[in-house]
């Protein structure tokens, strides 16, 4: 005799009957003809799975429609109403909810992310301005379905083969209100997005958040932010990889233990020839913090930019960020560019940096350029700045150059308002600089204004 648990009948039965009126081959699902496929339920939302490209709407029987779809075909999906996970109504996510238990195994893991390792969502999602209420997902290393790895709403953006059609994907106009209990993974953990791979694919490709309000908090090991958990290629002929955050505002905690972890994104790991990595602004408030050895930036933990460019402007970071033995920055923990670089400009930062680890900045904790560059101009820097074991300063813990170029470091015109206490060097501006270049002024740092005090315990 087989035994069903309360919830997995009530999700059989919530998928069985939707499946049979809303997809079958005859149902209009694109009613306004705009390519984007119109998500009204749960059950339509859980049912992207199965069709993770946008062309049609696919239930768990099979039964497929692109009805409506202009003759170019669809290529997305879009919210039409409001979604709760509060199946039951009585203001709570616990398993009188459908998707409490998603597996029916009693582990009660919530969501099931959708998109995975080998097949990941490739498509437009709209929301329109709608709401996502109640999201929950706990899915760590004991998980059968993920092992916890690529956690969020989707779990993972990702492509292997190039059949000549933009498979960038546009995620944006959504809010989603992340459940008391949170969103908790292993590794590679967002709320919208666990991980997003590219693996030898061509030109012009990417993926771009804009307009996304989230309120909750994500927790992981490593790779945690609070939109994406992580971004990274091959390197392999990623010619033109786009990857940008625009107009987003994140509200919570970000929690890490071991690995990077930031507001918006944990790790990003470009190696794109005319790759670009725009963040511009967003709105950060909460705190993001660590237990562990995690570095941890208030927009992202890390970023590796590698033939590529990468803009970081206009962003207001209001946080508490406490990192344990990694090093942390207001913007980010560290910053690598290597024949490629990072301009950060016209940022505002508020809120407690701390740190016991190495590298501490108002800005960013280390920054490092190699034949590539890294400026910092006209940011105002209101938080207060303490600890940091080797290099302390008010833009930047670190910086330096390997460079056979002079000004590939440019600290500009920035304001420190916060306190800078370090527990060994501290600086207003930057902590420790060091240059290996034959050429002169790598590194050049002017006109920048320190208001707050500078304390440096030796």
């Amino acid at each position: 005799m087989i035994i069903f648990s309360r919830n997995t009948l009530i999700s059989c039965l919530l998928l069985s009957a939707s499946s049979y009126v809303s997809a079958n081959p005859e149902s209009i699902v694109d009613q306004d003809g705009n390519g984007l496929i119109e998500i009204d339920s749960l059950e339509t939302l859980n049912w992207i799975r199965n069709d993770l490209s946008g062309e049609a709407l696919v239930d768990f029987h099979g039964n497929r429609s692109s009805q409506g779809c202009p003759n170019s075909g669809c290529f997305g999906y879009e919210l039409t109403a409001d979604l709760s996970f509060d199946t039951s109504g009585d203001g709570k996510i616990d398993a009188d909810d459908a998707y409490f238990d998603y597996d029916g195994d009693g582990s009660n893991n919530g969501w099931l992310p959708i998109g995975n390792d080998t097949a990941g969502f490739e498509a437009v999602f709209n929301g329109n301005g709608h709401t996502i209420s109640g999201l929950y997902i706990n899915r760590d290393q004991t998980d059968i379905e993920t092992q916890g790895n690529n956690i969020g709403l989707f779990g993972s953006f990702q492509n292997h083969t190039y059949d000549g059609r933009d498979r960038s994907a546009y995620i944006s106009n959504i809010t989603i209100e992340i459940a008391e209990q949170g969103i908790t993974g292993y590794s590679n953990v967002g709320t919208i997005v666990g991980n997003m791979y590219f693996d030898n694919y061509p030109f012009f490709l990417g993926i771009t958040f804009d307009n996304i309000f989230i309120n909750g908090d994500v927790r992981g090991n490593n790779h945690v932010g609070g939109i994406l958990g992580a971004h990274q290629d091959d390197g392999d002929n990623n010619s033109g990889v786009k990857l940008s955050f625009i107009k987003n505002n994140f509200n919570g905690t970000i929690e890490s233990t071991s690995n990077f972890a930031g507001g918006l994104v944990g790790n990003v790991d470009v190696w794109a020839y005319y790759g670009n990595v725009v963040v511009e602004n967003n709105l950060i408030s909460g705190s993001v913090t660590s237990s562990g050895s995690a570095s941890l930036g208030g927009i992202i933990g890390n970023a590796e930019i590698r033939e590529a460019f990468s803009t970081i402007q206009n962003n207001n970071v209001n946080i508490t960020l406490s990192a344990n033995t990694g090093s942390a920055g207001g913007i980010a923990a560290f910053i690598l560019g290597e024949y490629g670089g990072a301009k950060v400009n016209s940022n505002t930062v508020r809120g407690e940096i701390s740190t016991n680890g190495s590298y501490l900045g108002g800005l960013v904790g280390d920054a490092y350029e190699a034949e590539g560059w890294f400026d910092a101009q006209g940011n105002k820097i209101y938080a207060t700045i303490s600890g940091g074991s080797r290099c302390t300063g008010g833009v930047a813990g670190s910086l330096l150059s390997t460079s056979d170029f002079s000004g590939n470091m440019n600290i500009l015109e920035n304001t420190i308002y916060g306190d800078v206490t370090g527990n060994r060097i501290a600086n207003g501006v930057a902590g420790c600089t060091a240059a290996f270049s034959d050429f002169p002024d790598p590194i050049i740092i002017e006109d920048n204004v320190v208001i707050g005090t500078v304390t440096a315990a030796q």
